[in-house]
């Protein structure tokens, strides 16, 4: 099995493109599982380094339906073989993501306090079994929290403009 670098977009698998706009979704059940699903399927093909771009998601569920999926792959830290890279460009916290992200989901005002009533359960559960504080992580919030829910699993979080122009060798290509 070779090893290589995989890049997923997470709008890809749970977008608000996916739902034609937030006029269909419903920010409640919304959930990151499909983007869990494809970071899976690039360990399961290979990948040792995973960068996901956190970005245009339809779900503010803190990332748990991923978790759901990858929690049996261990740290994605790099420390057993699997490193994982949330790319994000904003700076939100955990618990400001359904406040801040929610309406553009299609989330009401009650909603939006359900969601944030979910974010702090999932904190607290991410403290108790993780030994985390996604709480204090900036960036935490990205994706409806799906950036603090893979922090909670080892994943780095990186601002997102910065990595890739590393990745792509912009400094070295303009010297």
């Amino acid at each position: 099995m070779s090893q290589f670098t995989a890049v997923i977009e997470m709008a890809a698998a749970s977008g608000l493109m996916l739902m034609d706009g937030s006029r269909n979704n419903d920010p409640m059940l919304a959930s990151s599982q499909g983007t869990g699903e494809l970071i899976a399927a690039a360990i399961d093909a290979g990948a040792t380094r995973i960068i996901v771009g956190a970005g245009g998601s339809a779900c503010t569920d803190g990332g748990i339906g991923a978790i759901e999926v990858l929690k049996s792959y261990g740290s994605l830290d790099g420390s057993r073989g699997i490193e994982v890279i949330i790319a994000t460009d904003v700076q939100t916290r955990f618990l400001d993501a359904a406040f801040i992200f929610g309406p553009q989901k299609g989330a009401t005002k009650i909603q939006v306090n359900n969601l944030t009533q979910r974010l702090h359960s999932l904190a607290n559960d991410f403290r108790l079994k993780y030994s985390i504080d996604v709480t204090r992580i900036p960036g935490s919030g990205a994706a409806g929290g799906f950036a603090g829910g893979m922090a909670a699993l080892g994943a780095r979080l990186e601002h997102g403009f910065d990595l890739i122009v590393e990745e792509i060798g912009f400094q070295e290509a303009m010297n």
